[in-house]
């Protein structure tokens, strides 16, 4: 297991590999999302999974509860999250396991150059 950023992980197509030029060039934060974007990986987290393409399915919820829109150089972003009723602000780096062939192992994206 190795830890990642957005655009050091390996492209599920050709034409997203030559275009990962750029730590943070052209990359977005749930950029265009849809729900049928998510997709589970190996890991149990269908709950939260469940629960990000049901607001994916709302775009001005996303952007509301995304505090920063674009990749950052530093990698944390500051999201609003809502747990037992209670907003809090979370800041989450953009660390992501992946398998030694770079790829991710839990959760996918099927948008290049986007992060969620």
């Amino acid at each position: 297991l190795q830890w990642l950023r957005p655009p050091q992980i390996k492209a599920r197509k050709r034409k997203e590999i030559t275009r990962r030029n750029s730590i943070t060039k052209g990359w977005a934060i749930c950029s265009h999302i849809q729900p049928s974007d998510i997709s589970q990986g190996t890991l149990g987290d269908c709950w939260f999974l469940s629960s990000i393409a049901v607001v994916a399915s709302k775009p001005e919820l996303i952007h509301k509860l995304i505090l920063i829109q674009q990749m950052e150089l530093a990698g944390a972003y500051m999201f609003r999250l809502c747990k037992d009723g209670v907003w809090k602000t979370v800041i989450v780096d953009d660390q992501l396991p992946c398998d030694e062939r770079g790829r991710l192992v839990f959760a996918k994206r099927y948008s290049p150059r986007t992060f969620y």
